[in-house]
């Protein structure tokens, strides 16, 4: 019987270890103020893999866009644009439609995930006024 407990309590152990071979993943969400249905967003990217700058459009159907130097995963929508790399990632310089816009930060929390801490932050983009692309 304490056979068979050490065991059970030897793989609870373990599990957690399993776990955390998971990465931390930095995470930045952008909204519209108001959603466009096409829009070409340019941007520079840094993450711990590398800088790049990138330039996606959404064509109204919402789809993952990956940056290859950088390793940004990107979600464009009609109503914002979310973000995410491995342990950091900082976005500069964003323009939509050759725009350069406003960012305004509206939430920000770290995160630790398996002995690394990432930012999850939330931002706001003023898209009043703003026509889709053509």
């Amino acid at each position: 019987m304490i056979w068979i407990l050490t065991l059970l309590l030897g793989c609870e152990n373990k599990e957690p270890e399993m776990l955390c071979n998971a990465v931390c993943m930095a995470e930045s969400s952008y909204t519209y103020t108001t959603e466009l249905d096409t829009y070409l967003l340019e941007a520079s990217i840094s993450t711990s893999y590398g800088s790049e700058t990138i330039s996606f459009e959404y064509s109204g159907t919402e789809e993952e866009q990956y940056g290859e130097s950088s390793g940004v995963i990107m979600m464009l929508k009609a109503t914002g644009f979310e973000a995410t790399a491995e342990y950091e990632l900082d976005i500069e310089g964003i323009t939509i439609n050759g725009e350069v816009i406003s960012v305004e930060l509206t939430d920000s929390q770290e995160k630790e995930e398996c002995g690394g801490t990432c930012d999850a932050k939330s931002f706001s983009i003023s898209t009043d006024g703003m026509s889709s692309l053509d």
